[in-house]
């Protein structure tokens, strides 16, 4: 899953039932945001991953420096999203512009 900013926000109701009815399916979020104090559900997604072994979140960060251990540094890339999801013909993608709300 692609998020930025509060594009984030149907990804968790997403990530939320899959965790509940599909708990093995690997989930990968990777999440832009301006500053660390940006992250929409931060806490709630790092439980989340946390607690389920399945889930995982990335978070890129444009406009902060001195990040925390494990927080990308800049914009999302292609680069960065093969490297975190690897190359496999049944990885699907998502990102906020494929919901109509």
């Amino acid at each position: 899953m692609l998020a930025a900013g509060i594009g984030v926000a149907p990804f968790r109701s997403v990530i939320l039932e899959n965790l509940k009815k599909n708990p093995a399916r690997r989930i990968v979020l990777l999440y832009s945001s301006r500053t660390m104090q940006n992250i929409v559900f931060r806490r709630e997604l790092e439980e989340l991953a946390a607690k389920h072994e399945a889930f995982e979140v990335h978070h890129f960060i444009t406009r902060e420096e001195n990040l925390p251990e494990g927080v990308t540094k800049g914009r999302m890339s292609a680069e960065a999203i093969l490297k975190a999801v690897g190359m496999h013909p049944t990885r699907s993608f998502l990102s906020a512009a494929q919901y109509h709300l």
